[in-house]
């Protein structure tokens, strides 16, 4: 597979690294986060995905969406972290945090699908298709 920037080596990964400059992202992140602060400008609601909407799943609840994607491998092992019980020395290993992705909506990859294929299919740029949900 081909590098994702032509000057690195090849890929060797089913997902290959994303070679995007997001400086100018976090740089419009710290103007905003400026003008929240000094200027009392209203920040924007929040739209990280929440467990109490169902928009925050465990990482497990995504498998059966994304093996429906021909060749896509996904992960079946997620890394948690654990937390260290410093009550004793050296620590003990204590109960892992709670690790959440954000959930796929179906109904609206389908329809962003049919609006841009026409036929409910995503197109992937190497020819391959990926189903609509």
């Amino acid at each position: 597979m081909a590098a994702a920037d032509p000057a690195e080596p090849l890929e060797h990964s089913q997902n290959l690294r994303n070679t995007i400059d997001y400086a100018p992202l976090l740089r419009a992140c710290l103007v905003n986060l400026d003008r929240w602060v000094a200027e009392g400008v209203e920040p924007p609601p929040s739209r990280h995905p929440r467990r109490t909407d169902g928009t925050a799943l465990p990482p497990e609840a995504l498998s059966t969406v994304l093996d429906a994607i021909p060749g896509a491998n996904y992960p079946r092992h997620h890394a948690r972290p654990g937390r260290l019980d410093f009550s004793t020395l050296p620590p003990r290993p204590g109960p892992a945090y709670g690790s959440l992705v954000s959930a796929v909506d179906r109904r609206q990859r389908a329809r962003r699908h049919q609006a841009a294929g026409g036929d409910g299919a995503a197109r992937h740029p190497h020819g391959m298709d990926a189903p609509a949900f």
